[in-house]
């Protein structure tokens, strides 16, 4: 019996000696790197053996400035980012590179932008408040593997003569380093139509051009997380809105003549549980306000279903819509399809208007953000920070 004790202590002891850690796939490691910076991933080397070279293979680069102050100087700083991309295995693929530097280092800044376009990254974030456009220029930014671009600089005007090149960018994410309310810096529309797989943008601080006269927000969260604030719409020109989900919104529109509004397809791994729909659903009381003087209204199959879902809750509300002239609905559907509540929340301050299948031929218009012909959908995703939902403003006089 205690010969067993023995051999069972001894098993024990020899499991907690054993290097766990060093026994994950160099792509689990690599992953647990990501969440710390450049100068601890380095520091691990002392680790072990198998520790020695992981650094070097390290597809996320983290460098920021705070983490510098150890050293002394920026300089220092300059240098150690010098020795560890220098050291680095080349023949190992970048996929993001952050930085984040407190104060301008222009030398620094060239050679990590350089580098991650040589090393094919995917993703690139800069937050750089001391550095503009005007430093660098948008071809400065030329790639044909960046799928995300993040910056965060100081923007004195966007130049219309320069556009980037980069052919795969999917999410573009801009933001104004200071934000000064009298400061109106425009995008100017051939920024974005030379990026021909854009379909998420975030802006903050920043703003659209004038002739922008068709907006489109697809919202991916709608039934699975809750808004902290409403988007925000000031674009006296804009005529039609086309959304996919329910959001809180705040449209500063004049005369807002066609509003289409869709549910995202139920494509997900895992669908949400019916509670959270029901109360994403509710979520129109705060958004169809915002659309009061639209004059057409437009329902899919799903949205037809969701609202009748919640079709009593609804009824507790005035109607939002008070010159409404039609509502279209799918073929199939007719004015019996939308119930006694609903039609009253509807069409309750909108007496004349009429349940059609078909619009009249003057009535129809394409529902999709344009731009100069160009379909820019916009984006509103969950992976974004919950900080930039509420200030998402258009600002298009």
């Amino acid at each position: 019996m205690e010969q067993n004790k023995e051999v069972k202590l001894s098993n024990e002891q020899q499991h907690q000696g054993e290097d766990r850690l060093s026994n994950l796939p160099d792509d689990l490691i690599h992953r647990i790197l990501s969440f710390t910076n450049a100068q601890s991933a380095v520091q691990t080397s002392v680790l072990s053996k198998r520790w020695k070279l992981i650094w070097t293979t390290l597809p996320y680069l983290n460098f920021t400035s705070s983490r510098y102050h150890f050293i002394g100087t920026f300089s220092s700083g300059l240098r150690f980012i010098c020795l560890f991309l220098s050291n680095r295995n080349h023949d190992s693929q970048i996929h993001t590179l952050n930085l984040a530097y407190e104060f301008p280092l222009a030398k620094l800044v060239d050679m990590l932008i350089t580098y991650a376009m040589l090393s094919n990254a995917e993703e690139l974030n800069f937050d750089i408040p001391g550095y503009g456009l005007d430093d660098y220029g948008l071809s400065t930014f030329s790639s044909t593997s960046i799928k995300k671009l993040s910056l965060r600089l100081h923007f004195s005007e966007f130049p219309e003569t320069d556009c980037w090149d980069l052919p795969a960018l999917e999410t573009l994410h801009l933001a104004l380093a200071i934000v000064e309310p009298d400061n109106r810096i425009i995008i100017p529309e051939s920024n974005l139509i030379c990026l021909p797989s854009l379909r998420t943008l975030v802006l903050d601080g920043l703003q659209l051009p004038d002739s922008l006269v068709s907006l489109e927000i697809i919202d991916t969260t709608s039934t699975t997380t809750s808004h902290s604030g409403p988007i925000i719409v000031l674009a006296p020109k804009i005529r039609n809105f086309s959304s996919v989900g329910f959001f809180p919104i705040t449209f500063g529109v004049c005369e807002l003549e066609n509003v289409n509004i869709k549910l995202l397809d139920s494509t997900e791994n895992e669908t949400p549980a019916l509670s959270k729909k029901l109360k994403s659903y509710t979520q129109v009381i705060h958004m169809f306000p915002g659309m009061s003087c639209a004059r057409i209204l437009t329902l899919d199959s799903g949205t037809i279903e969701a609202l009748s879902s919640v079709s009593k809750f609804l009824a507790q509300f005035p109607s939002p819509f008070y010159q409404l002239k039609h509502v279209k609905v799918p073929q199939g559907h007719n004015e019996s399809s939308l119930s006694t509540d609903l039609k009253r929340y509807i069409l309750g301050r909108s007496p004349k208007a009429t349940i059609v299948t078909i619009l009249p031929q003057a009535s129809r218009v394409p529902l999709y953000c344009i731009l100069n012909q160009a379909r820019v959908p916009i984006y509103i995703c969950q992976h974004f920070p919950e900080s930039v939902v509420p200030y998402l403003t258009f600002c298009l006089q």
